[in-house]
């Protein structure tokens, strides 16, 4: 193929892009409108979708009992949400649960609010100006095809241009937000961003965020980010034994601020007794979070998932039930929350209609007895 033939299959390519993107516009404002009937008019009454990130939905919930209910209820509304979608493959892969802003008002929308997409216009000088630019192919319906998307093209660019929007630094297309990229450029550059603060880390570990913010073009809260992100990296990579090494030390001054002739065998040995407890915390978090989703998980199972010892399995249980209990009151033992906690201590299965089962099990809650705590393999 020529340069003439890829110069024109790019101009498609970018002529597609912008009719998807507001497309999944338009998907995101339908999918606010629906909200009810994707989640049901309870939760609805209580949530709502703010925006799109990615294949992450961002909802805002009120504070307290709904918050809590929707985030456990999350694996269940992504999958109403992606049969409601009704894209193959899946949109949506997880939802990120917000506390409500004060600012924020309840999510109501009229049922007479219709989403319209404005039509283009196609005139003769568009579909002139298709024909010359589309490939020359012997299939007659697909070159009409491509020539009425080569004047589609012609014709967003031309109101875009009427319209004075903004275009893009980087690839130079029209973009709908008053922003410097489109998302794709914008991505590419945060990571780009991401990289250089990562390698000015790496390269000047005693530096404070403040610090680096003060001297260098980036960020207080960019820093901080990507600063905890080369944390938890080096957390896991450096092994037991590996304390002295370059990326031992260099995790060390992270964390102190202490340059390297200021280390000393003490500094280094208090720092990673700290780093060892806060990775023990973090693995214990992990399995609350794990449990929290399948609470009937037991620790042969969940073994076979993460590398985690008998001992962190237990503690993890008792924090999370520990926590479900704060927030169960009595009388209200027969809730989602209540539910799954009945299933973390008996390990079994029960529906929510199971009133009787999870009273029961919640009296041995309520008594606090220690046997609950105690692991009981499954036979």
């Amino acid at each position: 193929m020529n340069e003439k033939g890829l110069d024109q299959i790019q101009g498609l390519l970018v002529a597609s892009l912008g009719k998807k993107e507001n497309q999944e516009k338009l998907k995101v404002r339908k999918l606010m409108i629906d909200w009810p009937t994707i989640v049901g008019k309870s939760i609805a009454g209580h949530s709502a979708p703010i925006r799109l990130e990615g294949k992450e939905l961002i909802v805002y919930a009120e504070p307290g009992g709904w918050l809590q209910n929707i985030t456990l209820m999350s694996s269940m509304i992504v999958a109403k949400i992606n049969e409601w979608w009704g894209e193959k493959g899946t949109r949506i892969q997880k939802l990120r649960v917000l506390a409500k802003r004060d600012d924020f008002q309840s999510f109501r929308l009229d049922e007479e609010v219709v989403v319209k997409s404005i039509p283009l216009v196609l005139d003769n000088d568009d579909f002139s100006w298709g024909a010359a630019k589309s490939i020359r192919i012997e299939n007659e319906e697909l070159s009409k095809k491509i020539v009425k998307a080569m004047a589609t093209y012609r014709a967003r660019e031309k109101r875009n241009q009427r319209e004075n929007k903004p275009k893009c630094k980087i690839c130079n297309i029209f973009i709908e937000s008053t922003d410097s990229y489109c998302t794709v450029c914008e991505k590419v550059e945060k990571e780009k961003r991401k990289d250089q603060i990562r390698q000015f880390l790496l390269a000047n570990p005693w530096l404070k965020p403040k610090e680096i913010a003060e001297s260098e073009n980036y960020s207080l809260l960019e820093i901080k980010e990507v600063r905890n992100l080369v944390i938890g990296d080096l957390s896991k990579k450096v092994l037991p034994g590996e304390e002295m090494s370059s990326s031992g030390l260099t995790l060390v001054m992270l964390l102190t601020g202490k340059k390297p002739f200021d280390l000393d065998e003490e500094i280094i040995k208090t720092v990673w007794s700290r780093i060892q407890r806060e990775v023990r915390n973090e693995e214990i978090k992990k399995i609350q979070d794990i449990l929290a989703e399948f609470p009937t998980l037991t620790f042969e199972a969940l073994r076979d998932m993460i590398p985690i010892t008998q001992k962190e399995f237990l503690i993890g249980r008792k924090n999370l039930l520990n926590q479900w209990k704060k927030q169960i009151k009595k009388g209200q033992e027969v809730s989602l929350i209540g539910l799954k906690a009945a299933m973390l201590v008996s390990h079994q299965e029960i529906e929510i209609w199971e009133d009787e089962r999870i009273l029961r099990i919640w009296e041995q809650i309520h008594k606090a007895s220690s046997y609950i705590f105690k692991y009981r393999p499954k036979s």
